[in-house]
Formats: structure tokens, C-alpha cells, sequence
């Protein structure tokens, strides 16, 4: 009996780039005894990556499904991949982001490292490309080895068994809207329920960095949103609150007073200090306030 693994992609007013990546993944190598079946989930309510879709039904060399998810959430339209997962009786769920696309070996080398290390989810980083050239991975991740063992995976580029979602009862929480961290939360739940996650170093995919997530207001509301995030998943894992509470308070401090001194150093450095306080902002916002940050936004 082959395996079949179910690639999902969920998108959002991004048809150029989802277009390029579909064209990626149509040259996909198949693992042995396995078959690959696509669903494209679209979060856009006018439907707008349907056109991609029925253009790639022209080409496409494997079996190619569109979901149609209204609901302005991120775990909606990762719900969406996986219900298809259990409609279709697939064995195994592979995620990308649309900004992205893969080597012909990626699916490959994922279910491999997943195979020999008797996994439940193999995960690797997508190589940043930045006005058309190769950007290096952070030395934390180059260092990783195929094979050790991750406490956590993230949507961007993974495969694991659906047994997670089947016998687990694990879904994306949409508690957490449009801001990020649901598939932090979705792989910390599987960790807990004893699922086995590995690096694949071997596995290749490239990332289009968008110019506007190159400007300081990108990043600071990507900081904002991080520090939000970070207190967010401490009080629904209910972790010691009020140390934490404390340590921001004192970083804003010191944050601040290194913002301010920072005029007199070259302005890299003064930007890096004012991400790292509105980093500390996110994290005061999310002591008080309860729901999800509205990181990416919506605007049908």
C-alpha cells in the first residue's frame, strides 16, 4: 500500500508567488511507494488564488484540491489542509508557505529523515533570498545535524504524520487569529502528547524576504507582535506570570535607556535597540490585554 502525503499551502492575496511555488512543487520527486496530492487553502474572501488553481490544472502532475477559508485566521486555513488530510485518508501533511518554493528533493529528503529516525515529523528552514541572492541561515540553525532531535517544528517547511490530527484529536487553535505562534502551539501540544520531531539539514527551500519586511515599522510590529506572542502562549500554558511580568518591566528600563544613549552610535544599532523595546511593548500589551494580536492584517 503506498503512502500519501497531502501538501498544504495557505495563502493570501500573494497568486504571483503562489503560482511560482506551485510551479516548484510540480517537479517534486515522489519517495518510493508514495503518492503527493496538493490543497491550496485561500484566505482571501474573493476567492482570488482560485485563478491560480485553475491555471495549474493544466500542468500540474499531481492531484490538486482548493479550499476556500473565509475566516480571518491562519489555524482556519491550516484546519483546512488537514481536514483535507483525513477526507482524502492521506498518511501524511507537509506544510509551505506560499512566499516559498522547494528543490525537486525536498518532499524526498523530509520523509526520509522522518523514516530512518522513526519520527513523527521531520522539519528543515527555508533559505532567505534577498534581491535574488542566497542569504545565509542563522549559525544556530547551520550547526543543526539530520537527525537531532527539535522541541518544536514550524509550518514553513515540515511533514508529519497525520496520526497527530487522527489519534490526538491536535488542530491549529484559531484562538490565536491573524497573529502567529498557532503552529508553535499546534507542535508543543504534540510534544506533550509524546510525538518525536527531527531536523532534516538536508532539505532545501528558499524563502522570498518581501521588501516592505526589510522596513523598521515591519519590524517593529513583527517585535510587538513576538513579545505579544511570547506572554500570549505563557498564560494559556499557565507559566509563571508575574517573574515574567517583572523581567519585562525591568527590560523596558534598560531598554530605554539604551535607546537613548544609542544616538550616538552608528543607526543599525539604534534600530536594533528599538525592536528589542517593542519587543518588551508586546509582551506589557499581553499582560493586559486578552485575544490575539492582529499581526497580519486583512483588508477584504
Amino acid at each position: 500500500m503506498q503512502d500519501k502525503i497531502l501538501i498544504g499551502i495557505g495563502t493570501y492575496k500573494r497568486n504571483e508567488m503562489l503560482s511560482f511555488a506551485l510551479e516548484n512543487i510540480s517537479k517534486l520527486i515522489v519517495p518510493e511507494n508514495c503518492t503527493i496530492e496538493v490543497v491550496i487553502s485561500d484566505n482571501n474572501l474573493n476567492k482570488e488564488a482560485f485563478s491560480v488553481f485553475n491555471h495549474a490544472l493544466s500542468y500540474f502532475p499531481f492531484t490538486l484540491h482548493y479550499s476556500h477559508t473565509p475566516e480571518k485566521s491562519i489555524a482556519a486555513v491550516r484546519n483546512a489542509v488537514l481536514k483535507k488530510a483525513l477526507e482524502i485518508d492521506a498518511q501524511y501533511v507537509a506544510f509551505l508557505d506560499d512566499d516559498e518554493y522547494p528543490k525537486p528533493d525536498w518532499i524526498l529528503e523530509l520523509y526520509k529523515t522522518l523514516t530512518v529516525y522513526s519520527a513523527d515529523a521531520s522539519t528543515s528552514a527555508p533559505v532567505p533570498i534577498e534581491d535574488g541572492k542566497e542569504q545565509l541561515l542563522p549559525y544556530n540553525v547551520r550547526r543543526r545535524k539530520t537527525g537531532d532531535i527539535r522541541k518544536l517544528c514550524i509550518t514553513n517547511s515540515v511533514l508529519f504524520k497525520i496520526e497527530i490530527v487522527k489519534d490526538s484529536n491536535i488542530w491549529f487553535d484559531t484562538s490565536y487569529g491573524l497573529m502567529t505562534g498557532e503552529d508553535i502551539d499546534f507542535f508543543t501540544r504534540a510534544k506533550i502528547a509524546g510525538y518525536k520531531f527531527v531536523w532534516c539539514e538536508k532539505t532545501l527551500i528558499y524563502e522570498h524576504v518581501q521588501k516592505n519586511r526589510e522596513s523598521l515599522s515591519w519590524k517593529i510590529d513583527r517585535a510587538f507582535n513576538n513579545g505579544y506572542l511570547t506572554i500570549f502562549i505563557a498564560k494559556k500554558y499557565k507559566a509563571n506570570i508575574k517573574s515574567k511580568y517583572f523581567k519585562t518591566v525591568i527590560d523596558i528600563c534598560i531598554f530605554s535607556f539604551i535607546y537613548i544613549i544609542s544616538f550616538i552610535f552608528p543607526k543599525k544599532y539604534n534600530e536594533k535597540c528599538l525592536i528589542k523595546l517593542f519587543n518588551c511593548f508586546g509582551k506589557l500589551n499581553s499582560f493586559y490585554t486578552e485575544g490575539a494580536y492582529t499581526h497580519y492584517k486583512r483588508n477584504d
